[in-house]
C-alpha cells in the first residue's frame, strides 16, 4: 500500500514516524487492543499471534497493525518481539490521511488487508470487523 504512494507522501509518513526499541519477549500488541499505530520494522523480527499460535513471522522492512486502522476496529492479532527488535510507530492520525487520501494507495490497502484476513481469520466475528 505505501509503494503506491507518491515521493511528498512518503516524505510526509517519515517525519511522524517515531523509534519504539523492545526487547524479545515484550507484547508490541495484544489481541483485542485498539489500534493506534501502524508499525515498520527497522530491525529484529515479531511473532504475528493470532487465537493463541503464531500465523506469521515478520522482519525488517515489512509493516504491521494496518488492518485495525483502516478497519477502525480492534486488533485482529497479537505481535510480540521474537527478537531485540527497532520499531517506527505512525500514529493513525498521520497513517490514515496519507493513505486513504490516495486512491491507489487506498485499493492497495484495501486488498493488503483482504488477504492477510484471509491467511487468519479471528475465531472471534467481533475482531474480523
Amino acid at each position: 500500500m505505501l509503494r503506491t504512494l507518491p515521493l511528498p507522501s512518503i516524505e510526509q509518513l517519515a517525519r511522524g514516524l517515531e523509534p519504539v526499541d523492545l526487547p524479545a519477549g515484550h507484547v508490541v500488541f495484544a489481541q483485542g487492543d485498539v489500534g493506534e499505530c501502524y508499525y515498520v520494522i527497522e530491525s529484529g523480527e515479531v511473532d504475528v499471534i493470532g487465537d493463541g499460535r503464531v500465523v506469521a513471522t515478520l522482519g525488517e522492512g515489512e509493516g504491521f497493525g494496518e488492518i485495525a486502522l483502516l478497519r477502525r476496529t480492534r486488533r485482529t492479532a497479537g505481535v510480540v518481539a521474537r527478537s531485540d527488535v527497532r520499531l517506527r510507530a505512525l500514529l493513525s492520525d498521520r497513517f490514515l490521511p496519507v493513505v486513504l487520501g490516495f486512491t491507489p494507495s487506498a485499493r492497495e490497502a484495501a486488498a493488503e488487508v483482504d488477504a492477510s484476513l484471509d491467511r487468519f481469520a479471528p475465531e472471534d466475528p467481533d475482531l474480523r470487523g
